[in-house]
């Protein structure tokens, strides 16, 4: 019981840390949780109420243009490993918080382009099968 006690706090502890110290990387990670959402939200909105096919195409190259074709929910892959990435970087910005801000910022900065990159490929997968 007491470890878990103690547990708690040292995890209540270094949360208020994040949120004090570390307020331009919480507002990063607010930028880069609404990137995510974009990515499951755009393809949930365009492409759901349209799907009649098994497979749909899910890449498309410029000298052969599409050349695979998946199962629809493929196209929430890239939202699914945005989540991931969020997270990691997340639990490891509020683990580091107090050891090393660079460390921090520069995950808090990677976070956001890692969730651009996918928002884009959601993007243009949805446009794909418009």
């Amino acid at each position: 019981m007491t470890s878990a006690v103690t547990l708690f706090q040292a995890t209540s502890r270094r949360l208020k840390a994040y949120v004090t110290y570390a307020r331009w990387d919480l507002g990063l990670s607010f930028v880069a949780l609404l990137l995510w959402s974009a990515a499951l939200i755009l393809p949930a909105w365009r492409l759901l109420p349209q799907i009649s096919a098994e497979n749909i195409p899910l890449h498309y190259n410029v000298y052969l243009g599409v050349d695979r074709y998946g199962p629809w929910y493929y196209v929430f892959l890239p939202g699914f490993v945005g989540a991931g990435s969020w997270l990691v970087n997340l639990v490891l910005q509020i683990l580091y918080i107090h050891r090393d801000r660079t460390l921090v910022r520069t995950l808090s900065i990677i976070t956001v382009l890692i969730e651009v990159v996918l928002v884009v490929a959601v993007f243009f997968s949805t446009l794909l099968n418009i």
